[in-house]
């Protein structure tokens, strides 16, 4: 009988360890779980972190349910301050009926008509300071609700705005300028100037507007959606559902894009202003050359001339053209930089016209400073485009003159009367059709001294 007891109880005995051992297997399975998971949230809030725009959902009422922390630097709110309230404290005070109506279309037929993927509007900060903003609006179906959520990432375009503002008084004083003139000939020549520049500023338009176009934030459409369609059960999402799991790398991943992107456009955008200021240079010397004599001052020709390649080597970048420099020790000068560079701007852009004419896939601009004689310095600008057919070698600088073939021309001739008007001269090469041309810049080394006797 004690045996048949005893049996029993080491039966109960070992079913209790087993049972312990079940019971801390549980436990160390679920602690895992639970650090697992909360590493994958970490994750995903400092994903939400780095999200360069501000991203904001809002309720089919018009309440924020999300706010990403990038809303702080263009509103003012802090995130956890926005989420509750409605979309209205960013909305102009002007622009509330509109909203409000917005949000009555949405309970009466379910959804918002999107009509534009792009949005341009002005919104509030917290300080009651307008902000341009541009916004991509794509609606959220919420389990379990009746209609949709709404999602919109918003983009800051102040810079932009500014710039194209910039541009327009600059177009103006331009007209202006042309106006007082009163000279055909000086207005063709100023026109040409801000045009080769504003080939620059339009390369960096279209890389911009291909950035935005392509732009990878449009991959945060689907997985803003996937993570609110999983939002009450976000844990077993990320931690056994395959997509949740792959959702966490996308985002890491797409982070890193967005860096990129925004590095990309900043440099795009300095650029462009750097540009924009060069067009102001040119319209301020015009300004100044309807009025009196340019101003002359001691100048650095290496300087002046890599002024100018900056104005243009960007396009000819994205043109796949190389640029090649062969500088020797030259001396200083005294002569006007400003009509120096727009020399140059025009011999470069002429060059890259002609290369584009020419169809050559291995296009190469080669740009010499050298000085020949201790009373001159010469610069040539040569290229391997298209070339000068020969009848037209005593053509080229006269007024008027284009071969839209060739890409050397209307700005020719005002060129040359510049070159002359600072005592040098502007001269062409070319072996003829399909041989490329060189044209060769030469400016006199006026000493200090000489400049006062004269």
């Amino acid at each position: 009988m004690s045996e048949h007891v005893s049996e029993e109880e080491n039966a109960a005995f070992e079913h209790s360890q087993e049972l312990i051992r079940c019971q801390d297997s549980a436990y160390l399975a679920t602690h895992q779980t639970e650090c697992n998971l909360r590493e994958r949230e970490s994750k995903l809030s400092k994903i939400m972190e780095s999200i360069i725009d501000p991203m904001i959902t809002i309720d089919p009422s018009g309440v924020i349910q999300e706010a990403s922390l990038s809303s702080m630097e263009v509103f003012g709110w802090d995130a956890r301050e926005l989420i509750g309230k409605n979309l209205l404290v960013l909305i102009p005070d002007e622009m509330h009926p509109a909203y409000s109506n917005l949000l009555a279309i949405i309970q009466q037929n379910g959804e918002l008509p999107l009509h534009k993927k792009v949005h341009e509007t002005s919104l509030k900060r917290m300080d009651g300071t307008l902000v341009p903003c541009e916004v991509v609006v794509w609606k959220t179906v919420i389990p379990g609700q009746i209609l949709p959520y709404y999602t919109g990432i918003i983009r800051d375009i102040s810079r932009r705005i500014q710039a194209e503002q910039e541009h327009q008084k600059t177009y103006n004083r331009l007209l202006e300028t042309t106006r007082k003139a009163g000279m055909a000939e000086i207005a063709t020549g100023v026109l040409h100037n801000v045009g080769n520049v504003l080939n620059s500023v339009n390369v960096s338009v279209n890389s911009l507007q291909d950035l935005i176009r392509n732009s990878q934030i449009s991959g945060l459409e689907k997985a803003t959606e996937m993570i609110a369609q999983n939002r009450d059960n976000l844990g077993e999402f990320f931690e056994k559902d395959r997509k949740g799991i792959m959702l966490i790398d996308f985002l890491c991943k797409l982070s890193v894009q967005l860096k990129q992107e925004k590095s990309t456009l900043l440099q795009e955008l300095r650029e462009l202003s750097s540009n924009v200021d060069h067009i102001k240079e040119i319209v301020t010397t015009q300004q100044a050359h309807a009025k009196v004599s340019g101003t002359t001052e001691i100048i650095e020709v290496v300087e002046v001339v890599e002024s100018a390649i900056k104005t243009i080597d960007a396009s000819l970048a994205k043109h796949g053209m190389r640029l090649f420099r062969e500088y020797q020790d030259i001396p200083s000068i005294i002569s006007d930089k400003h009509k120096i560079l727009q020399i140059l701007v025009n011999l470069i852009g002429n060059a890259k016209h002609a290369i584009a004419d020419s169809y050559n896939e291995n296009g190469e601009i080669r740009i010499t400073l050298s000085a020949p004689t201790d009373s001159n310095v010469r610069i040539d600008v040569e290229d391997n485009g298209v070339g000068i057919v020969e009848e037209n070698m005593s053509k080229i600088f006269r007024h008027g003159f284009t071969t839209k073939e060739s890409g050397h021309g209307f700005g020719l001739h005002s060129c040359s009367l510049v070159a002359k008007e600072l005592g040098g001269s502007l001269t062409a090469f070319s072996a003829g059709h399909g041989k490329g041309a060189r044209f060769t810049l030469t400016l006199p080394v006026i000493k200090e001294g000489e400049l006062v006797c004269q």
